[in-house]
């Protein structure tokens, strides 16, 4: 494929609009058409995996005449000219699950809604606190925690699938950057004459500065989600109980009768 500096700068731009290029083109133009074959080829290998998210079919597009087929042709479009349809929804990396949505966490919200599937709402009021001994509440207390704190719950969980799938996501690109990492530092080490050991090998793969960023974009994820599956339990712990307590005054008020 014949690679124009238009065409190039046209691919990263998608990768970059889709969050997943945190970098700046290169300038020169030996390195801006490396990287953007490096994207389209990132790309064909999530198409053929299965993988259709906008983002892969914005940048296949841009080089490819038909997905299906394979056949590849240049296609006449500007960096200012994007292919609309195949770029209105953006890639869900990264996320700002700690709090309200994030934009990426919107345009979700518009699709759920589409399908008439609502999303638990950010709590716009001070949560109120589970006392520890549920048993001095009056009824209408009771009932009033057991909707907050289903709706806890429900937000929770929500969150925790944002925070999974960023975690996912972030996951692959850091695999991904350090698979490119390990074959440039083979290259680096061989041209040099030294042995390329395994050991030596991915001690400089995982020096790169890109690796680097990735391990620390998995490792905030990670940590995210580890934090929303324990907020999960402990709000389906409360729901629990307040569900039993409920269950029993209406016991005990029916044997009074």
């Amino acid at each position: 494929m014949e690679w124009t500096r238009e065409l190039a700068l046209a691919v990263i731009k998608e990768a970059q609009r889709g969050g997943f290029e945190r970098f700046d083109p290169p300038e020169n133009k030996e390195g801006l058409f490396l990287r953007a074959q490096e994207w389209v080829e990132e790309a064909k290998k999530e198409y053929k995996s299965g993988g259709k998210h906008p983002t892969v079919l914005a940048i296949l597009s841009l080089v490819e005449g038909q997905l299906e087929h394979g056949n590849t042709a240049v296609a006449d479009k500007s960096v200012e000219e994007p292919d609309h349809a195949l770029t209105a929804v953006e890639n869900t990396y990264p996320r700002r699950s700690s709090g309200g949505l994030s934009e990426s966490d919107e345009r979700e919200v518009n699709a759920f809604l589409e399908h008439n599937l609502p999303i638990p709402r950010e709590i716009d009021h001070e949560p109120s606190v589970m006392p520890s001994d549920i048993t001095e509440l009056g009824d209408k207390q009771v009932r009033k925690l057991s909707s907050e704190y289903n709706a806890y719950l429900a937000r929770a969980k929500w969150l925790l699938a944002l925070a999974t799938t960023s975690l996912a996501n972030s996951t692959h690109l850091r695999d991904a950057a350090y698979r490119k990492a390990f074959k440039d530092s083979h290259m680096v080490i061989s041209i040099k004459g030294d042995r390329p050991t395994k050991d030596l090998v991915d001690s400089m793969a995982n020096e790169d500065t890109n690796v680097k960023n990735w391990n620390e974009a998995v490792r905030k994820h990670s940590d995210e989600v580890t934090s929303y599956k324990a907020l999960v339990e402990i709000y389906a712990g409360n729901v629990d109980r307040l569900s039993r307590e409920a269950t029993l005054r209406q016991y005990e008020w029916e044997r009074s009768r």
